[in-house]
């Protein structure tokens, strides 16, 4: 495993790993890219076991939502119960060589009312030898029900320093995107340039959002809306940083609250398709 930070979790995992009973349901939470999906490999390459020569993954099930693809813009349409009642039938098959089989919900708020119900019916009864690890930025979008079944691990972001000593690399970086805590966000820009100037350029007019002109907040607004998911991560990364501003008390603490405030209900908006993206993006950029 080649992950940054998450120490403490890392050493409860193992001993989950060692250990003659295990849970059979995780809910691992986070930010976006810090790392959750990295340590839920590996947790479930423990969880398995080495399996067949040549199948090493035979008895993992990767679920996810898929992106719907309009004539200019690209929508991340929920999970829905087909796609659980086709996961809940993996899991119920005998492992291929391993010690039992593996379901891994990464964008576990993206769950449909129908698949959130099925899901719970699988985490009240599941198969026997199969775990199931959920992976969320936004657990409070998840069933209340949904969060009492699973053992939940809290993933924070990575102190910069931290990531900075692990991937030399990120000393080419501005500090303050290494000091966001993101490593997942530190190796896309390291090895993507091209992708990492535009992420720059689009941070860069958020975190100065209160210096820019209305016409250049609705231009921003507009260019985000072409893709919810890429927008729901913008505005991720957006909320962690003005996190760790609060935490650096750097600004007007007060006005950073209700601010993040209405952020999080956009998130909130946005994750659940409540409404179009552009005038949900629209209403939060003129509110600062």
């Amino acid at each position: 495993m080649i992950s940054i930070g998450h120490t403490t979790i890392v050493r409860e995992l193992e001993t989950l790993l060692r250990a003659s009973e295990v849970p059979q349901s995780f809910l691992f939470d986070g930010p976006r890219h810090v790392g959750k999906r990295t340590v839920a490999l590996w947790f479930a390459q423990g969880l398995m076991g080495e399996g067949p020569k040549g199948m090493p993954q035979a008895d993992l099930f990767i679920l996810e939502p898929e992106q719907a693809r309009g004539t200019k813009k690209k929508r991340e349409q929920l999970i829905q119960v087909e796609s659980i009642r086709e996961a809940q039938k993996f899991l119920a098959l005998s492992p291929v060589g391993g010690r039992r089989r593996v379901l891994i919900i990464d964008g576990a708020e993206k769950l449909g009312m129908g698949a959130a119900n099925a899901l719970l019916k699988l985490l009240e009864e599941p198969p026997e030898k199969s775990c199931i690890l959920l992976l969320t930025a936004e657990p409070g979008l998840l069933l209340p029900t949904i969060q009492s079944r699973v053992v939940s691990f809290h993933f924070r972001p990575v102190p910069g320093e931290v990531i900075r000593q692990s991937i030399p690399e990120a000393e080419l970086l501005p500090q303050f995107f290494t000091d966001l805590g993101l490593p997942g966000l530190v190796r896309t820009a390291l090895t993507d340039e091209q992708h990492f100037l535009y992420q720059k350029e689009v941070l860069r007019q958020l975190f100065q959002l209160s210096k820019l002109s209305w016409r250049e907040r609705l231009m921003l607004a507009e260019e985000l809306a072409q893709d919810e998911r890429a927008a729901r991560e913008f505005l991720e990364i957006w909320c962690t940083g003005l996190v760790f501003q609060v935490r650096q008390k750097t600004g007007s603490l007060a006005r950073h609250y209700i601010f993040l405030e209405q952020l999080l209900k956009t998130l909130k908006s946005l994750s659940r398709g409540e409404g179009a993206a552009r005038p949900l993006l629209e209403k939060l950029f003129f509110s600062l």
